[in-house]
């Protein structure tokens, strides 16, 4: 993750020192307790651009399943429930054409605040608990997960 931007008006100082010719780079770097290379970056768009504006964020990565083709996603899990990550992206490849990985449907899945249901809730029965030790829950799969904050 990048670091915040260093506060502008540190930036014009350091313009301003620079202007007055007071000191060397390495020393406008000491003084402001910033590297030498933020000095020369600093310096050197000022130069260009006439601002000691930060530059904006670059934005990120994009997602591989954008917000459009989540309803897709979506009618895949509430198709049935109970597929893998990877049944998902094989279905959501062959559905739509774009090859993602399972990790990509885990991140749409968490997108659309979907969980994995390991276990059925049931009421305790007279059995022991070990007595299905082994055995395959055949309740498995995505569940919604309600908005943080509501109250149903």
């Amino acid at each position: 993750m990048r670091p915040k931007a260093y506060p502008k008006e540190l930036r014009e100082r350091v313009i301003r020192a620079w202007q007055r010719k007071n000191a060397t780079w390495e020393e406008l770097a000491e003084l402001f307790d910033v590297g030498l290379a933020t000095v020369n970056r600093w310096i050197g768009r000022f130069r260009r651009t006439g601002s000691a504006e930060a530059l904006p964020h670059g934005g990120g990565q994009t997602h591989r399943i954008p917000a459009a083709m989540l309803p897709v996603l979506k009618a895949l899990v509430d198709e049935k429930p109970d597929r893998t990550l990877a049944e998902l992206a094989s279905w959501y490849t062959a559905r739509t054409g774009v090859k993602v990985s399972s990790a990509t449907v885990g991140r749409g899945l968490k997108r659309l605040r979907y969980s994995r249901k390991k276990r059925v809730s049931r009421p305790p029965s007279g059995s022991s608990r070990g007595s299905r030790r082994g055995a395959k829950s055949s309740a498995r799969g995505w569940v919604r997960s309600p908005r943080r904050g509501s109250s149903s």
